[in-house]
This record gives structure tokens, sequence and C-alpha cells, in this order.
């Protein structure tokens, strides 16, 4: 926007400076035109109606330089903003287009608006939002306030990115204004009575691996573990998959490459405003979209539950929501009690708790326990062992979805240093245990002379190599 500043000349004359701000180059440097109107330039005498003379002539400067109509009551700047996020969403999505960001990006940003933005600034225009404004809206994100509920430090993070994109638009494509309101705000977290007690991620050791592959396999009061939580659990802790992409699977997610079992992950199940949790096309990332090698006992595990599936589809007859026998490859594994939808992503969670917690009260258990961990933790089990058997790091980052190796050396480089170099025990496929030894002991010594930023390079090839 264009700023007018008022001087006074060494002749005792008045003078007026416009400075009009353009943007920035590519170096990032202000591109800003100035121009001066002296009291000869100007209609009017008094400084006060001087001051608005030159306003006016600004305005007019400013829609010049902008390749713009003059600014009237209807001016853009004055109009609502939800008036631009069809244009701001054409843009995200030419940026993406353009790899600037990735299509799951542009997808959030839509959601995230839509979700928390779009009502509550329905009434306001681009130049009616202030710090203050941007302040407040983050503090009725967090407290409920104008809200059904208050919203968690998280979807507060969430809805201030889509906003501030909104902005960067109005900013840099469309240039109705100069300062962004959301830069540099920051969402206040609930106040706790001492240090945080942020939980930190956990992962069984390999002794603590088995006794839970021996808890699913256990007896409690008579009853075993249902078939479809031994399949999910071993799944999640032989492939490394999220909780949201794990209830998201459909038996046709599973097919045979090489010889060899694969799993695929395209879709996830997300949580939407009014927390109704729908299937998603979306991943967290770009490199989220995978195809992971399924161990043969996880295959099993599965295969069992298919078949225990399919039979409870028979009975249940017209009670049964989900696919048909002919249809049944579009089912979901992990499905409702009924098969009309994906597994409630909380239930994992739940589930996994009650087990620990029925191992740990029996005899054994009480001898030999497993720590609490959440259905998470499965997948930072996963990664660790694999790294301490020593697994090439490249496919353990590929099965994370992971772009680069940085995530993996931060969290699990230790496991990497202290590697046993040991068989997988994941992998109980019959004469490939030999095969795979020497593969990975090659592939290891090779690592071995490469740099941290040479394996990121490899792992940003266009063909991921297993």
């Amino acid at each position: 926007m264009a700023t007018v500043n008022h001087h006074k000349s060494k002749d005792g004359t008045d003078s007026f400076r416009v400075r009009v701000f353009l943007g920035r180059d590519k170096e990032g440097k202000q591109i800003v035109k100035t121009r001066t109107y002296s009291e000869k330039d100007l209609k009017h005498t008094t400084l006060t109606a001087m001051q608005k003379e030159v306003e006016k002539l600004a305005e007019v400067w400013e829609a010049e330089l902008r390749n713009r109509p003059i600014k009237t009551k209807e001016r853009a700047d004055k109009a609502l903003i939800n008036s631009f996020v069809p244009e701001w969403q054409e843009w995200l999505v030419k940026r993406a287009e353009a790899n600037i960001i990735s299509e799951a990006t542009v997808a959030y940003y839509k959601r995230d608006y839509k979700n928390y933005c779009k009502e509550y600034f329905e009434n306001y225009t681009v130049e009616g939002v202030t710090p203050a404004v941007a302040k407040k809206f983050i503090s009725d994100l967090r407290t409920g306030n104008g809200f059904n509920r208050a919203y968690s430090h998280k979807s507060t993070s969430h809805a201030l990115t889509a906003i501030n994109s909104l902005f960067t638009f109005l900013i840099d494509e469309k240039q109705l204004i100069t300062d962004n309101p959301f830069v540099g705000m920051t969402i206040p977290r609930e106040k706790s009575k001492g240090k945080s007690k942020k939980r930190k991620a956990k992962s069984l050791t390999q002794e603590e691996f088995l006794l839970l592959m021996k808890a699913l396999d256990a007896e409690y009061d008579g009853r075993k573990v249902l078939t479809k939580y031994r399949a999910l659990f071993i799944t999640m802790l032989t492939t490394g998959f999220r909780v949201e992409e794990i209830v998201a699977l459909k038996w046709n997610d599973l097919y045979v490459k090489n010889g060899y079992h694969m799993l695929k992950a395209d879709s996830a199940v997300s949580e939407t405003v009014d927390r109704k949790q729908v299937e998603s096309e979306f991943l967290k990332t770009d490199e989220s979209y995978r195809d992971v090698q399924l161990p043969e006992i996880a295959y099993k595990a599965l295969m069992d539950w298919k078949e225990e599936q399919a039979e409870r589809a028979r009975v249940l007859f017209e009670y049964w929501k989900g696919k048909s026998p002919e249809e049944f490859d579009e089912q979901y594994i992990f499905s409702s009690e009924d098969g009309a939808k994906p597994m409630n992503k909380n239930m994992p969670a739940r589930e996994l708790h009650k087990i620990i917690r029925s191992w740990n009260s029996t005899d054994e258990g009480k001898k030999n326990p497993i720590k609490d961990i959440t259905a998470y933790d499965l997948r930072h089990t996963n990664t660790s062992l694999l790294l301490l058997w020593g697994e090439n790091p490249l496919h353990v980052a590929y099965n994370l979805g992971h772009v680069d190796l940085s995530m993996v050396n931060q969290v699990y480089g230790h496991k990497m240093e202290n590697n046993v170099n040991a068989p997988s025990l994941f992998d109980v496929h019959s004469g490939a245990e030999q095969k795979q030894n020497s593969r990975r002991e090659e592939v290891m010594k090779k690592l071995e002379a490469l740099s941290t930023e040479e394996l990121e390079r490899l792992l940003n090839l266009k063909e991921k190599q297993e």
C-alpha cells in the first residue's frame, strides 16, 4: 500500500513523499517506487487538505503501478476475504503442478480453510484483518469461542497455516497488501504444572517384540486375541504403516510381485472438523505413497482374518453392510463390525492396551512384562528392529514413507551404530534368509563408505531401490 510522509523543505514550504511497495525481486529485495509532491503541485493550501489530496493522488498512482482499477468504495482490499478463495485455490493448484508444493498440501489447505477459517472470516475484508484480529482468531480456536468446541494445538496450527497461505497469495500474487497479519503469530499451549510431560515415542526391544508376538497367541480367561487384531498388530509391526494408513487398507491393496506379497499404501483415514472419520486419498506426504514387502508371517495372519471376515459376512447376511463376495477385494481389511466403513483409527491403541495389560497380568507376564505402548509405537518398533538387524537404511526410510534419511538418522542413528547384522525376525520366507543375509552384508559394506549426504541423494532418485 502507498504511504505518505510530510516534510518541510529548506525554504519552509510543505512537501509530501509517496512510497509504494511493489513486492520483492528474485533476490528478496524490496521493490519500492517513490514520488514527491510540493505545494505548487497541489490545489489546496491548508496542511490537512493537502495531505488528503496527496493520499488520493497516491491511490491513483499506485493503481497505475499495479495495473488495476483505481480504488473506490469497492476497491479490492476492501473486498471480503472469502471472495478471493477460488483464485487462491487455483494458485495453489498451479504451484502443485510446478512441483513447488505437493497435491496433498493443496488438499490440506482447502480442507483446513473450509473447516476452520471460512465461516469465521466470512464478514471480514482483506484490510479488516489486522494482527489483533489474527491473534483473536488463534485464541478463539484454542478456547472454542465462536466455534463448536475448543481445538487442539495441532488443529490450530493447521488453521493458521491455511489462512497464512491465503494472505501470502494476496501479497505475492494479488499485491493487495504489504503485510501478512498472521506472520509471527504463536499458538498458546495449555499451562501445565512443573515440567512439560510431552510423551516421547517408545519402541519395543527385540525381547519385548517376541513377547508381544507370544501375547497375540496367548489365551486370557479362556479366550484368544481376536483374529482381526492379531492380523492388525502383526501387519503394523512388520511393515511400519501408520495407523491412519493401516485402517484404510482394502484387500485389493494386497498383491504379489516377483514372488513376494506386497502391501500398497495409497489412502488414509482422516478426521473431519466434526470428528467424523472418512477415507482420504491424500497421505501425509508424497513419499507416503509406497509399496511395502509383506513378510510371510503377516501374510498368513491376514489370510486367517480374511477367511474369518468372509465367514462373518456370510453369517450376518442382510446385516452385513460391506462388500459382497463378488466384490470382496474392495472390502476394507480392518473394517467396522458390519463391514460398512474403515475401523475407527482410535481402536488399535485401545485394543493394544488391553492385550498388553492382559499379558502383564498373567504369571508369565509378571516375570516378563511388556511396557505399555501405543499403536503408533509399533511403527517405531518396526524401524528400530530393522536397523538393529542391519537393514538397509534406504529401504527402511522408503518403507516409512520418508523423503530423506534425516529423520531416520536423527531418531534411530544409535540403532545403526549398534546393529547386530542379524537376520530379520519379520522374514520367514523359506530359502530366502541366506540370500537376504548375503545381500544385507553387501549393502552395508557399500553404505559404510557413503556419507549421510550421499545417502540422501540416493534416496531422492526417482526410482527407489529396495
